[in-house]
């Protein structure tokens, strides 16, 4: 479901159903919280993206190269470049390799 919301550009109703994962026994997990951040990259939240992408080590969830990826792009079309390399520098200090995907 969150990724036909992302498909659709619904963010609001992606973040829905991440959040009420629980109520419907299944945990969230990197793909989903991955999804999430592509969902609010695509609708142009950025700051949600990146609220996200630093809310998964608290749930002990592993933040892969597409979740930064996605934030990355966000902050990059919205015209923060300053947040586009500081969640690059995050990356490497995550110990996740940047790909052709980040540094573009």
């Amino acid at each position: 479901v969150i990724s036909a919301c992302r498909r659709g550009q619904q963010w609001q109703m992606a973040l829905n159903h991440l959040f009420h994962m629980p109520e419907m026994d299944a945990e969230p997990d990197t793909f989903s919280f991955g999804t999430s951040i592509g969902a609010c990259a695509k609708g142009g939240r950025w700051a949600l993206a990146l609220n996200l992408l630093h809310a998964m080590p608290t749930l002990r969830l592993f933040q892969n190269a597409v979740c930064y990826n996605s934030v990355i792009g966000a902050c990059s079309t919205a015209g923060h470049w300053q947040a586009a390399i500081s969640v690059l520098q995050e990356m490497a200090q995550a110990n996740t390799s940047p790909d052709e995907i980040s540094c573009n």
